[in-house]
């Protein structure tokens, strides 16, 4: 099944791509492809800490 979008779609997705693109600049700028590396790493240990209180305070609260 292909679905075609209308003008106002496609128009609105180029929008949402362009501020995309403006935040992740603004957010990255200092950061070189090694420096994203450690930082992906970082944030992926910290959602793992995250995910692991929340399954003990669940636990607790039984």
């Amino acid at each position: 099944m292909q679905m075609s979008l209308t003008q106002r779609a496609t128009t609105g997705i180029a929008k949402l791509s362009e501020k995309k693109t403006g935040l992740n600049s603004a957010m990255f700028a200092n950061l070189d492809e090694v420096k994203l590396g450690e930082l992906n790493t970082t944030l992926l240990a910290f959602a793992k800490n995250v995910q692991l209180a929340a399954g003990l305070l669940a636990i607790e609260a039984e």
